[in-house]
This record gives C-alpha cells, structure tokens and sequence, in this order.
C-alpha cells in the first residue's frame, strides 16, 4: 500500500495505491474507498504533482497538482473524474520509472530520455526532456529518484562520468551535474523520507560497499556504515524506513534496520542463511531463507528485530 495526497481546486484528496496494483480515492462524504481505475488496469506506482509555493516570509501555500501512475511501464494522468486516465506521452513510449519533484512529473522513457512534464494552475502545460539525456545524447540514465523536491539520476556518461554516478538535476537552469566523485562506483540509489542514499563504492563510503546519504551541496556525502561493513542491497519501506542486506567483519549476510549513521539493527541472526529480501507490493519487508541449515522459506518481518514469521 501506498498513499499520495493531492490538491484539487484547493480541496486535499487521498489516492491509495492498493497491493493487487488498484488507484482507490478516499471519498470523505461516505468513508469509503472508490476504484479510479479500469477492471484489469495494474499500477506498479503512484505519484502527485501538488507542491508548496512561498507566498511571502514564512508563508506558502500548497497549489494544485495531477495525479500520475505507471502502469504496464507507461504513465498515465487522472483526468479528474471516474476511471478516466489520460496517456501522458505518447503509446511507443515506455517508462521504466516515475518520480515527482517540486510540481514537474519526471519519467525515465526508453526514447525520449528522462521526460519533465509540468501543469501549474494558469499556465499551459509543457513537456520536454531533460537536457543531456535524450537521444543523441552520450548520457545513460538507469534510475530516477526524489527528494526533497529535486530530481536526482543514477546515470552513466563516458565523457564527464564514466562510472555510475549520481547526478543532481537543476530545474531553474535544467542543467545535470555529477553529485558524487569520479572514482565513485554507484550501485543503486534509494530515498528514504526526504534524505537521498546510494550503495556504493570509493569516496564518500566507508568500508569496501557501503551505504551514504547526501549531504545536500557539492559532492558531500555522509557515511552510514562503518568500514568493516560490506553492504550488497539497500531498501525503503513505507517511503521511510532504510534497510540494508550486509555483512560485517566478513560474518553472514543479514537484514538490518537504520538508526543513525554507523547505527544498524540487526533483524536477523547469524543462523539465518538469506536467499533474498524485499519489500512486498503490500509493502511489508519479506525475505527468502533458512534457519540453522533447516529448508528454504518464505518469511514475513512482524516488527520486532528477530521476530518473522513463515509465510505459507
């Protein structure tokens, strides 16, 4: 489950985007959730457009936004009404990602680059890619994320960036830039609240593969693991909550929770040989593994470090 509140005409609605992949509107009138999309429709996610605009010294006010989902990889607008959703690009365009960020709707497309839309209240709405990142381009972009109201790209070009970087996009300038040193190997980026991280390798980690957060100018990066810890996954749960799959002091592999930098909870023993972890589509934290040597199985996290339970 997932939820996304957006301002229409000044009023707040809540989408919820279900387990089985289903856009639901809360309606305050009844207390009931309604289905806005279509029978056989399955959105992978949910995004919405609604932002806050300074309107003086310490006051904002929060202005009208869309209401996205990415479903059977293209991205598709509500038109306001029932289950009517609008294609926002074109039927040979495929999107393998989708983010918001400060009121534009960015996609990572397979022709087109990474594509800014934008319909703020009175003006006309405008769509376009982002510079360096279309065709012709020298730039690879393999993922897309948001935080704090900015777009951020896990990208590759062989002139300026040759590893995989992270790059921060400027929207007043629309100008891409590297984030994070040229030795920097990136292996994947995550947010978790409004705080961007990435697994990787080199300067700005500590240890051989680990986890840092960015430190919001430059190329300054803060390291939340320590240098006898060797990370091979990161994950969000509830848009807040970091995990991570590592080992430390070369032991086994094991599912921890953030705390503060350099402080991990362990939510699995040293017993426990793990195939696989994830966060389900119902976005409960999940893993595939065995206790003590015993079979392969499918576990559920209840909450409480140590404390899964099987799955039938």
């Amino acid at each position: 489950q997932s939820f996304v509140v957006n301002v229409s005409g000044g009023t707040a609605q809540i989408f919820e985007l279900t387990a089985n992949g289903q856009v639901r509107l809360y309606d305050t009138s009844t207390g009931t959730w309604i289905s806005v999309t279509a029978p056989g429709t399955v959105a992978t996610a949910l995004a919405e457009t609604s932002f806050l605009e300074a309107t003086g010294t310490k006051s904002y006010t929060r202005v009208d936004g869309e209401v996205f989902m990415l479903s059977n990889k293209q991205v598709w607008a509500h038109n306001g009404t029932g289950t009517d959703w609008v294609l926002l690009v074109g039927s040979s365009v495929t999107a393998t990602g989708m983010v918001a960020a400060d009121g534009s709707l960015y996609q990572n497309t397979n022709s087109v680059g990474v594509y800014e839309y934008s319909a703020v209240p009175g003006f006309e709405p405008t769509g376009f890619t982002v510079s360096g990142t279309g065709p012709g381009s020298n730039t690879t972009v393999f993922s897309i994320a948001s935080a704090g109201g900015t777009l951020y790209m896990m990208a590759v070009n062989p002139y300026t960036s040759p590893l995989p970087a992270v790059w921060r996009y400027d929207e007043a300038s629309r100008i891409s830039a590297p984030i994070t040193d040229i030795n920097t190997y990136v292996y994947s980026i995550a947010v978790a609240g409004d705080v961007l991280c990435m697994l990787a390798t080199g300067p700005g980690v500590s240890g051989v593969i680990g986890v840092s957060e960015y430190g919001l100018g430059g190329r300054t990066w803060i390291p939340l693991t320590g240098s006898n810890t060797a990370t091979g996954q990161i994950l969000v749960q509830d848009g807040s909550e970091l995990y991570m799959l590592a080992a430390n002091d070369n032991g086994p592999f094991q599912v921890w929770q953030y705390s503060t930098p350099g402080n991990w909870t362990a939510l699995t023993g040293t017993n426990t040989s793990i195939k696989s972890v994830s966060v389900g589509t119902d976005n409960s934290l999940r893993m595939v593994a065995s206790n003590s040597g015993g079979p392969v199985q499918n576990w559920l996290y209840t909450g409480t470090p140590g404390d899964w339970s099987v799955v039938k």
